[in-house]
């Protein structure tokens, strides 16, 4: 993103993902969502009002449907190793956000 396409900018020390999780429990690897997928997602899962996911949610074929573009790898919703939620994001690292 240029710089000079920032409007205001807003630090945001959370983001919305998806996470994968192995057999034996353990993170495998996650992937940040965009905003644009914050109100597709608001009618399946638990959501501030400012769009973050509350708490962790199995992906479903209805979610799997809407994160799927920004996963590199094919959900597979029947393995239960599939979740979306939200996680503090690094505070080292600055979030700009266009607003328009």
């Amino acid at each position: 993103m240029d710089i000079a396409d920032v409007g205001t900018v807003a630090l945001v020390h959370a983001v919305n993902v998806v996470s994968k999780f192995g057999d034996d429990g353990y993170l495998e690897r996650s992937w940040v969502l965009p905003l644009e997928v914050i109100e597709p997602l608001r009618s399946h899962v638990r959501m501030t009002s400012e769009g973050w996911i509350v708490n962790e949610w199995a992906i479903t074929d209805a979610t799997a449907a809407i994160v799927q573009p920004w996963v590199d790898q094919a959900i597979d919703v029947a393995s239960d190793a599939w979740w979306v939620g939200s996680e503090q994001a690094d505070p080292s690292h600055v979030w700009a956000i266009r607003v328009r």
